[in-house]
């Protein structure tokens, strides 16, 4: 968009991205459950296109499975 700063500047675009998708999609699981997920929803939220999302994360299979990953990982 014009006028707004590049939101995955200053570092490793990929990183930078996944963290801010998977982000996006935990805080959405959190608020609304599995049944709330969807990539349009995610890319809103992570302030990004759907393209961006299926570019560095996948589809939803493989969205859910990293943000449960991620959350095993900090409860282990």
């Amino acid at each position: 968009m014009p006028g707004q700063p590049d939101w995955l500047a200053g570092g490793d675009r990929r990183a930078l991205a996944v963290e801010r998708i998977h982000a996006a999609a935990a805080d959405l699981i959190a608020r609304e459950g599995m049944a709330g997920l969807s990539i349009d929803r995610v890319a809103m939220r992570a302030g990004c296109s759907r393209a961006t999302v299926y570019r560095y994360v996948g589809g939803k299979g493989a969205l859910r499975e990293a943000v449960l990953a991620g959350a095993t990982a900090r409860i282990a």
